[in-house]
């Protein structure tokens, strides 16, 4: 146990002169990120104008149907409340600051009945009747009070905090704090507090472990037996067994392997306030009140002021990361699906015409040659038997208006429109229910939307069956006509040949049927073309065109409205990861023990209050003494990594691995990142506390990385 001189009117005189260096740095970083926070507000307000403006342009677009922009209006306006919600909690945190700037702020956390309020007492020379209140429920129990220049919050119990608003009471308070006191006893070290504690301590505020020995002064006998040899109970060496389980607790919740941890006796310490003569000394040198006080008072000489830059570089970064960025990131992820939806949907629409209309175009010419094939096969017979008719021509035009009706042709029509019809409709139903799915994932995450349908999108195919059978049965022509003037002619120049001549009456003959029949595949040709210039007119370039086009637009103005959303979370990343520069920059530059190079500092890839990784072009720290004694001001795990030009050998070291624990790597472009498969019992350590090592990596690489497992 490290042994700390008296306090002399010089030890004083130094620890006043830090707090008031301590106050100044406070005053100076409130400013600071006041500011930010000012053109922060700004900037994304300004973002999402933008926003506004393309879910106007959405909205004002050719498609009405409201089941589409209903969940989109909603997602914008949640976005817009998250919005206004989370920088009023910003704004509420740092004007919780701004009331203690002058003072360095200390927070005792615990479980109910730890001792917090006995040491509270101890502090303050109470009389102790506040001593076994903790369990009361209510905001009263936070209570502030100052000892040696410095301001003490005593928080109710952690098993007192039932819900979500006692969480955040706990959280405000935290928030405020620039050191946790983190009070646990001797008869029970529960994993538990180590969980709640890690929630709290989010921010990153640095930790000291105060181990309550709870052994029994109360009875005589033990007293005077503690009393002899007090270290016996109240020392590291005592606590040896307790020790290991604390900083494998810390080491597992807070990655933090070397944390302080002091033992005292805190109703000891109580007591010598109250005894007198030999008896206070005996009591209050067995409590290690002595050192705990000392301890604190060579924190804050030693790091005090760094302590105060985290609490306001740490508690920005904390509610960019925690209030800002995840609206915009679900956000995100609330309008990726139907992005998804209706580029899949349209996509599938046009694939589909693509198929439909040559199949269709192909069938108008089977269907109508179909019609025609009974002439063809009966023209011989037809002029043989008739050729010496009168009637010739009226016979032939009687057994055309026969064959070719308009009614086959519209039959042809409407057998196109029904197998669109069919088709658009399913595809349709499946749309809405696609759709639905969409607004249930929504429904979801924002708790209410108004159920709605598709049924503008399936009005599409309600409108082609009206207007399409419209056509059918309105556009009618005289298939009949064509071609019919110049049969009659023909039959006129045979009168001339009719008699005797049977050589030359045969060839007329035959010339007649070549005529007829070249006659007959003109009015085929020509009955084709007619239909598909139809099928061009109103469903090509018609019903195609609006059908596809208009979902087409919907995905380029959704793409768009989601580029944006991810241009703003880029944006918020690159904000919080230059906050990260700037907070290791700053606690390096009161070290007045050491010069750096700031320059060589890359990236840096940070899970606050875990580990921060640091990619630079050249080490930061002359060695790993250095690079230690930064790391329990910064309160963070730091690995530093050297950049080189082998992407391979980077992304290991970014991984803080080896390459015998990898199998193999794969870059796969679709993903922009990596698939990396591991040896199955290097899996958790690859992929970390939560994901944070994987977390980390991503952001120094900027690559998405999946981590699968493979053999031993």
């Amino acid at each position: 146990m490290v042994k700390y001189k008296q306090n002399t009117t010089n030890n004083q005189t130094k620890y006043i002169t830090t707090l008031k260096e301590c106050s100044e740095i406070a005053i100076q970083e409130y400013q600071e990120a006041n500011n930010k926070l000012k053109e922060l507000k700004e900037e994304l307000t300004s973002y999402q104008n933008t926003l506004v403006e393309t879910i106007l342009k959405l909205n004002n677009s050719s498609i009405k149907d409201r089941s589409i922009y209903e969940p989109l209006d909603t997602v914008n306006k949640k976005t817009s409340e998250l919005l206004r919600k989370g920088f009023d909690d910003f704004e509420k945190s740092f004007t919780r600051k701004s009331k203690s700037l002058s003072y360095f702020t200390v927070t005792l956390f615990g479980k109910t009945k730890a001792g917090k309020s006995t040491i509270r007492e101890a502090l303050t020379n109470g009389d102790g009747s506040t001593i076994g209140k903790g369990a009361q429920r209510t905001t009263r129990d936070v209570i502030t009070y100052q000892w040696n220049h410095i301001r003490i919050i005593d928080t109710p119990g952690f098993d007192a905090y039932q819900g979500e608003e006692d969480e955040k009471i706990a959280f405000s308070q935290v928030d405020e704090t620039d050191l946790i006191l983190f009070l646990v006893t001797s008869d029970s070290i529960e994993e538990s507090e180590f969980i709640k504690l890690a929630r709290l301590r989010r921010e990153n505020q640095p930790v000291i472990i105060l181990l309550n020995v709870l052994y029994d002064i109360k009875h005589p006998i033990k007293r005077k037996l503690f009393l002899q040899n007090p270290r016996k109970y109240v020392s590291i060496d005592a606590i040896r067994g307790h020790l290991n389980r604390l900083k494998f607790l810390s080491k597992k919740h807070f990655e933090i392997k070397n944390i302080p941890v002091i033992p005292i006796h805190a109703l000891c310490a109580f007591e010598a306030n109250k005894a007198t003569g030999e008896q206070k000394e005996k009591l209050y040198v067995a409590s290690n009140f002595d050192y705990f006080k000392k301890f604190l008072i060579n924190e804050i000489e030693t790091s005090g002021k760094q302590k105060r830059v985290h609490t306001f570089r740490d508690s920005y970064i904390f509610h960019l990361e925690n209030d800002i960025k995840p609206v915009y990131v679900n956000s995100y992820k609330n309008l990726k699906p139907i992005v998804n939806l209706l580029y899949n949907k349209q996509k599938e629409l046009n694939n589909w015409f693509n198929k439909f209309i040559p199949d269709k175009n192909k069938e108008i010419e089977i269907e109508v040659k179909r019609i025609f094939t009974p002439l063809f096969n009966q023209l011989d017979f037809f002029v043989e038997q008739n050729i010496e008719d009168e009637n010739f021509s009226e016979k032939w035009k009687k057994l055309v208006n026969e064959h070719i009706t308009d009614d086959k042709i519209k039959c042809i029509q409407e057998k196109i429109i029904s197998d669109m019809n069919r088709y658009l409709d399913e595809f349709f139903k499946e749309f809405k229910f696609d759709m639905n799915i969409s607004v249930s994932k929504i429904q979801a995450e924002i708790n209410r939307i108004k159920k709605s349908s598709v049924g503008k999108v399936l009005r599409w195919a309600e409108a082609a069956t009206g207007v399409l059978s419209a056509i059918a049965f309105l556009n009618s022509w005289n298939p009949l006509g064509w071609g019919l003037g110049i049969i009659a002619f023909g039959m006129g120049i045979f009168s001339w040949f009719w008699g005797d001549d049977t050589k030359r009456f045969n060839k007329q003959k035959a010339k007649l049927k070549t005529r007829m029949f070249n006659n007959l595949e003109k009015m085929q040709r020509k009955n084709i073309s007619a239909l598909k210039t139809w099928f061009y007119n109103e469903i090509t370039r018609g019903l195609k065109r609006k059908i596809t086009q208009d979902l087409y637009n919907q995905v380029i103005l959704f793409k768009k409205l989601l580029k944006e959303y991810s241009i703003i979370i880029d944006k918020i990343d690159s904000i919080i990861e230059k906050e990260n520069i700037d907070l290791i920059k700053r606690l390096l530059e009161l070290d007045s023990s050491h010069t750096y190079n700031f320059d060589v500092i890359e990236k840096v890839g940070r899970v606050q209050g875990i580990v921060t990784k640091i990619l630079v072009k050249e080490p930061l720290f002359k060695d790993k003494e250095d690079a230690k004694n930064f790391m329990k001001i910064y309160g963070e795990r730091i690995i530093e990594i050297v950049d080189e030009s082998n992407k391979l050998n980077l992304l290991v070291k970014t991984l803080n691995t080896n390459f015998s624990d990898i199998i193999n790597v794969n870059y796969i472009e679709k993903i922009k990142g990596y698939i990396i498969k591991v040896k199955k019992d290097k899996l958790g350590n690859i992929i970390g506390i939560k994901g944070q090592n994987i977390k980390t990596a991503e952001k120094i690489l900027n690559h998405k990385i999946i981590i699968k497992e493979g053999g031993n």
